[in-house]
């Protein structure tokens, strides 16, 4: 058997009437590999920081990960940096209740556009590094792109920004597709 656990969270009220009745058709071994931790949060945490370190718990379930998995990669490569050229779209699914940042280096003042389209509500933002510390440039804005682009630009000065895409819906993760140049 390769089932190591599972623990279901923030799971309906429902969901714990309908698993009383269908755990009763797994093995007793199975059955006692899955954990229902309901929707208090502070409970959650809690039982889930017993099980899991830290470093690998989400920060919306009380860890240190801030789920920034680099577009088209997964959750080995975790921290890894995927370069990107200016010009270049590229397609990320960003989990419920997290972020991607994308870093944009400019050498030189320029001019950095944007294009995106998402399949769910998102925060859009910019900010610039200002000796390790992120400095607000575009604050952060709700934006509804299932139908139309939404596309800007900023007048950057040379230095590092981000450009920050954030799902704040807690059931449902968003596709995006952007578009940088600089």
């Amino acid at each position: 058997m390769t089932l190591r656990r599972i623990h279901v969270i923030n799971a309906p009220l429902v969901f714990n009437a309908i698993w009383a009745v269908v755990k009763n058709f797994f093995d007793i071994r199975v059955q006692q590999k899955i954990e229902i931790l309901g929707n208090d949060q502070k409970q959650i945490e809690n039982q889930l920081k017993q099980i899991i370190p830290p470093c690998f718990l989400l920060e919306y379930l009380g860890g240190t990960c801030a789920n920034k998995i680099p577009p088209g990669g997964s959750a080995k490569d975790l921290g890894k940096e995927i370069p990107m050229n200016p010009g270049q779209t590229r397609k990320v699914v960003i989990g419920t209740k997290s972020f991607y940042d994308h870093k944009i280096v400019c050498a030189s003042d320029t001019t950095i556009r944007w294009s995106f389209t998402s399949e769910g509500e998102i925060k859009f933002s910019i900010y610039k590094d200002e000796n390790a510390k992120k400095k607000e440039i575009l604050k952060p804005e709700k934006k509804h792109s299932e139908k139309d682009k939404v596309e800007g630009q900023y007048q950057a000065k040379a230095g590092t920004y981000f450009i920050t895409f954030q799902n704040d819906a807690l059931f449902f993760e968003t596709s995006l597709t952007y578009f940088l140049c600089w």
